[in-house]
């Protein structure tokens, strides 16, 4: 039985390519629309771009961090929710509203988190 397709836009950001393709390959079986970016910078203009819903980052990447990208999102007055994905336990202290999924991550994990955030569950 195939999955339903929710409404719903998505941006993945990844600096680790292969990690990024099998999510967005996941991703992409559940959601209308998926976008995907290898580091910060790219992702702000991916954002810009596609107005997501939902964007998942890695906080540590190559360019602009996740950090700064979460910045930069907010101080354009965006609704768009946040999934951090990170190793790092410490790093995430300083983030508010942001939903906080400690690597390794599963799509499982990944899939409750969005549904959760745009109340779809």
């Amino acid at each position: 039985m195939a999955a339903e397709i929710l409404r719903a836009k998505i941006l993945y950001i990844e600096d680790d390519a292969l990690t990024r393709m099998l999510m967005v390959r996941q991703l992409k079986l559940y959601f209308s629309d998926v976008f995907e970016a290898a580091d910060g910078r790219e992702g702000l203009k991916v954002f810009f771009s596609s107005a997501p819903d939902v964007i998942i980052t890695d906080l540590s990447m190559p360019h602009m961090d996740g950090f700064q990208l979460v910045e930069k999102v907010r101080a354009c007055g965006s609704s768009t929710k946040f999934i951090i994905t990170t190793a790092f336990r410490e790093e995430t202290a300083s983030l508010e509203d942001c939903e906080i999924l400690f690597k390794p991550i599963s799509f499982a994990d990944v899939y409750a988190s969005v549904t959760k955030l745009l109340k779809l569950q």
